[in-house]
């Protein structure tokens, strides 16, 4: 069993091993020591350098995109419209038939 003083001092580095800050320190390591109980700045911000120009290339990449798209015209847009509006009306009737012929049907057995 280790001590609560041992567990304590006991890091885990970037990469996932195991090590303790005590036996560094013993060797008159400190810097070493130091450094894997906590990662670097700068592997930190190229990470998130390389995310942020990834980001942004992608939005540039969807603005090129979006400039190429032919956009419908508003007679075209009208007539789209109208195409959804009558055949909602025209589905919501004949299910609204079924239905009521369904429930005679339910209503005449039982």
């Amino acid at each position: 069993m280790r001590s609560a003083e041992a567990e304590r001092l006991l890091r885990v580095n970037r990469y996932g091993s195991r090590f303790s800050k005590k036996d560094g320190l013993k060797r008159g390591n400190k810097e070493v020591a130091e450094r894997k109980a906590k990662p670097t700045a700068p592997v930190n911000n190229i990470e998130e350098g390389l995310k942020m120009k990834k980001i942004i290339q992608f939005f540039k990449e969807s603005h090129a995109e979006l400039k190429k798209v032919v956009w419908p015209g508003r007679d075209d847009v009208i007539s789209s419209v109208k195409v959804v509006l009558v055949s909602t009306v025209i589905i919501a009737a004949v299910l609204g038939f079924i239905d009521f012929v369904l429930l005679l049907g339910v209503r005449a057995i039982f």
